[in-house]
Order: structure tokens, then C-alpha cells, then sequence
């Protein structure tokens, strides 16, 4: 029997494209070898805590990530855990300015496939304390200097002085999408169409008819309208 291909996917059946270029403070405040960036947004979003060990409830179905990718892209020479010079690719993406200190500055790249929109995606983070304290330690070691003032509601020093992410989830939303280079509202036509993460981790029942509906082609799909965030506030 054969089954009708999707032509029409709601929002939270859709994938979007997190793409973060985060400016790193110069000296990282988590040591190695106890735990670093990467590793430390690594169990985060695998829904593990710092050691590996697994997390009271497994976090994935919720937070909605399908694939996630980190990089530290250390500045020239500043590298404390690897003695060679770290230069960034050649793209402008790459190249964050360098302050008005004339200091040095790093970036942490993130990219990220994620289920639904944005707010619920980044929502399933922040309603949790104990992910809310891990972002407040990883992704708020930020130096914004030329970006926005110390004093702006949704910069990463106003977060941190009022209590951080689990008391202002939408001012952190505001600051991630100051550095989100994709659009968090442009669906992206999955091998599988609808293939949330919360199917994917059922152990059964979660694709029905996955090997009648692939390999492409595949009828022309409708996409609901995705909900935009907030616009971030304009660089200095």
C-alpha cells in the first residue's frame, strides 16, 4: 500500500538553522582539564552533565535538537591549552572585530538543527534551572564590547548581574539572535519531512512510513509561518 507524500508541515514538524558566532572574553573562565567550551556546550545539548553522566530525564525530545556543532576559533597567540597560533578562516563571518581596547577577543562558533521555533526551542533550555546556570557559565563568557552597553537589558553582563538566564529567558533570546547569523524562520527541507527529534527518539511508531517516503522526490511541501523573536537591539 502506498502512502501519500507530506505536503504540508506545521511549525513544530520543522526543522530551523541556529548559527551562532559568539565573542569570547579573552581568558576563558572554565580550566581545562576540569571542563571546557566545546565540552561543556557539547553535554548540554546532548542532555548530559559535565561528567558524562546522564541527565535525571532525557532533555533531547524537549530541547529538540537534531545536530550540533562547536568550535572555539581562539585569537592569534591567546590559545592557553595549545601553543600554536589559531587563525580563523577566511570568511567574514570568522573574523570578529576586535574591541575598542584594542584587546584580543575569541569566538565560539554553534550551529544547531532544531525542531519548531526558536522561542520553544530556546525556551526548553532556560525553563530548566540546572541548563539555565550551564548557560550562564558557557555562553554568557562574552566580551561585547562594540556590539552593546554593559547597561542594555539583553547583554551578557546585565543577565549575569540580575540573577542570569532562568530569571531573563527573553532577554537571552534577544542576545542570541544579536549573533545568529541564520534565520530562525526559514524551514529547512528535511531527507525526511517532519522528522521531529521527539520521533526520532521513540522506540517505536515514531516515522511510520519513513521507507515509502524516501528517497526524494518528494511533493512540493507548504510550510506554516514560523513566529520571528524579537528583533535585538541595534549595535553601538
Amino acid at each position: 500500500m502506498s502512502t501519500a507524500p507530506i505536503t504540508y508541515l506545521t511549525t513544530p514538524e520543522q526543522q530551523h538553522l541556529l548559527f551562532l558566532c559568539l565573542p569570547l572574553k579573552e581568558t576563558p573562565s572554565l580550566p581545562k582539564p576540569t571542563v571546557d567550551l566545546v565540552s561543556a556546550l557539547g553535554s548540554m545539548l546532548a542532555g548530559k552533565q559535565l561528567d558524562g553522566a546522564p541527565t535525571a530525564f532525557d532533555s533531547r525530545p524537549a530541547t529538540g535538537v537534531h545536530f550540533t556543532m562547536s568550535f572555539a576559533q581562539w585569537a592569534p597567540g591567546v590559545n592557553p591549552w595549545f601553543p600554536a597560533p589559531s587563525l580563523p578562516p577566511p570568511f567574514p563571518i570568522f573574523q570578529v572585530p576586535p574591541p575598542s581596547s584594542k584587546g584580543k577577543r575569541n569566538l565560539l562558533v554553534v550551529m544547531a538543527i532544531y525542531d519548531a521555533d526558536f522561542g520553544p526551542y530556546i525556551g526548553a533550555f532556560t525553563n530548566s534551572q540546572a541548563f539555565s546556570a550551564l548557560l550562564d557559565l558557557v555562553l554568557l563568557n562574552l566580551d561585547e564590547t562594540d556590539f552593546v552597553s554593559d547597561d542594555d537589558p539583553t547583554s551578557a553582563v546585565n543577565i549575569l548581574a540580575n540573577n542570569g538566564t532562568y530569571a531573563n529567558p527573553d532577554a537571552l533570546v534577544q542576545l542570541l539572535m544579536r549573533y545568529n547569523h541564520a534565520d530562525p524562520t526559514a524551514p529547512i527541507t528535511a531527507i525526511f519531512p517532519g522528522l521531529t527529534d521527539t520521533k526520532i527518539l521513540k522506540t517505536s511508531g515514531g516515522y511510520p512510513d519513513a521507507n515509502q517516503l524516501w528517497p526524494l522526490p518528494q511533493a512540493k511541501i507548504a510550510f506554516a509561518p514560523s513566529v520571528p523573536p524579537p528583533k535585538p537591539r541595534q549595535p553601538l
